[in-house]
């Protein structure tokens, strides 16, 4: 039986990779053509111990895992590919990102699973709203859409990317 990593321990260093996690956010990037397939699938996993990471799945495999992988189940995957997390905007603290392959072996285990199903970890608007905080990484909040913002677009090294501002109120304004 495979050793059982925790999610907090994942890096490239470590040789055949197993964990036990929860799919709790798992969406599809559309491809840019007209392929019926998904550019990509994107999923944040969390442990029994509250860890949590960003996992992907490039076009390459996507045919693969499409059909597998589903947002609120457990599973054992084991075999896959860990890079560093960089980017814009980041789903996790992690230091990593996992890359399942034509290798990663899933297994979905039963629904008693010791697993929770949400990983909340709310952030005050004050935090947000502090000086110096990162900005780079997705946050859970709790509040009401006040606003929905016109698209706009951000311009960085060449690349360009589509975003829309909300506006968040909570109770005491």
């Amino acid at each position: 039986m495979a050793s059982i990593h925790k999610i907090a321990d994942i890096n490239p260093t470590i040789d055949n990779l197993c964990v036990r996690i929860r799919v709790i956010r798992l969406w599809t990037l559309p491809s840019y053509g007209n392929s019926p397939l998904p550019y990509s699938i994107e999923m944040v996993w969390l442990d029994e111990d509250g860890g949590k990471i960003h996992a992907s799945v490039k076009k390459a495999f996507v045919s693969r895992f499409v059909n597998l992988l589903e947002e609120g189940i457990s599973y054992q995957i084991r075999y896959f590919g860990v890079g560093l997390n960089k980017g814009y905007f980041k789903t996790t603290h992690h230091e990593y990102v996992v890359n399942l392959n034509q290798r990663t072996d899933v297994h979905r285990l039963p629904e008693s699973s010791s697993i929770p199903r949400y990983g909340f970890k709310f952030v005050s608007f004050d935090t947000l709203n502090a000086p110096g905080y990162d900005c780079t990484y997705l946050v859970d909040v709790v509040g009401y859409l006040a606003e929905i913002g016109n698209e706009k677009t951000l311009e960085k090294d060449d690349k360009s990317t589509k975003y829309t501002v909300i506006e968040l109120e909570i109770d005491d304004g």
